[in-house]
């Protein structure tokens, strides 16, 4: 039986903690460890950890000795873990008792490198707006390399040998983007991230957490002329930071030694995208309608508006980086 680990960072998380440790170690595949790396704590956080220590000897207390913040919090807990598997988990979400079993049958049953499952949101207090999105994720390549991971970190389990990919200093050379949009991305790059389609997480929502604060609120009227007219305002607002942000990504993912046709494709979606010009304008069009099956949710989309929307994706997508400054903020 392949060995699990479960790396859960902690920072001010004692109003829900012990909740979601006792979903965690409720699972009904057995765990090897949980590590809970805490990121300098005030409240009452590691006095709970260290109660629930004493009676589960799987638990390791890890204390930073300076703020290192989640997104390097986490990839730095994961380089700990010794399991075969490594499972990430916020503080304050509730885990269906089969998530691991799940998670750990599509890792074997597929080979890759990295697994996620879905999640639910929801909200004991109502301080903040829940949704879920019936559709199923899209995690090509194609589609990630313009951000926002469709694998959340607190759903994802990812096989040991693939850690060296995950290091700090790669992560540092992406620069944009959270350590769960970094993992999903080195192993979309490598066709090696898998779905389990299943619901297995109610991911918490409350105004205390760190990404409490991303605008969801971005939504069109259900007309054509209202969505072009507000992805060209966007696009002109937006156009130097979508070139920033597809320069970093072209140069990082050009940089390693992969080469297949989804990170191919995406290295020519972000080449178009970083070098302005009329006619790479035209080319990135004719793209973006090449590889609409890759870049959308095709299955919910019916053919003709698929098409249309691909023909104008390139000013479309401008939309996408309403989050960008948040997301520089949350990386660090």
């Amino acid at each position: 039986m392949k060995t699990v680990s479960i790396v859960l960072c902690t920072y001010n998380g004692g109003k829900y903690l012990a909740q979601q440790l006792d979903t965690i170690l409720q699972q009904s595949y057995p765990l090897f460890e949980i590590i809970v790396q805490d990121d300098g704590s005030t409240d009452d956080t590691i006095d709970i950890v260290l109660s629930y220590k004493e009676k589960y000897p799987i638990i390791t207390l890890i204390q930073n000795v300076h703020n290192l913040g989640p997104n390097i919090n986490f990839l730095t807990g994961i380089e700990r873990a010794k399991g075969d598997y490594i499972a990430l988990s916020d503080q304050d979400d509730v885990w269906d008792p089969t998530k691991i079993a799940e998670l750990v049958h599509t890792m074997e049953q597929t080979g890759k490198a990295v697994g996620f499952c879905r999640s639910r949101e929801f909200s004991e207090d109502g301080s903040i707006e829940v949704f879920f999105d019936e559709r199923t994720p899209n995690y090509s390549m194609e589609r990630m390399i313009f951000g926002d991971s469709m694998a959340p970190g607190h759903t994802m389990i990812i096989r040991r040998s693939f850690v060296p990919e995950l290091s700090v200093e790669k992560y540092r050379a992406l620069d944009s983007g959270g350590h769960d949009e970094f993992i999903a991305l080195m192993a979309a790059a490598n066709e090696s991230l898998c779905l389990c389609n299943k619901v297995l997480v109610r991911y918490r929502r409350h105004s205390t957490q760190a990404s409490a604060g991303r605008d969801r609120s971005f939504t069109f009227r259900n007309n054509w002329f209202s969505i072009g007219v507000v992805a060209l305002k966007s696009y002109r607002r937006k156009k130097n930071v979508m070139e920033e942000f597809f320069t970093k990504r072209l140069q990082f993912f050009s940089a390693l030694p992969i080469h297949n046709p989804s990170l191919n494709n995406a290295l020519r979606l972000a080449y178009l995208f970083s070098h302005r010009s009329l006619v790479n304008y035209f080319r990135l069009t004719a793209l973006c309608v090449r590889l609409r099956r890759k870049i959308f949710f095709t299955t919910e989309m019916p053919p003709r508006k698929l098409l249309i929307r691909s023909f104008f994706f390139p000013l479309y997508c401008a939309t996408y980086f309403r989050d960008q400054c948040l997301t520089s903020k949350l990386s660090q």
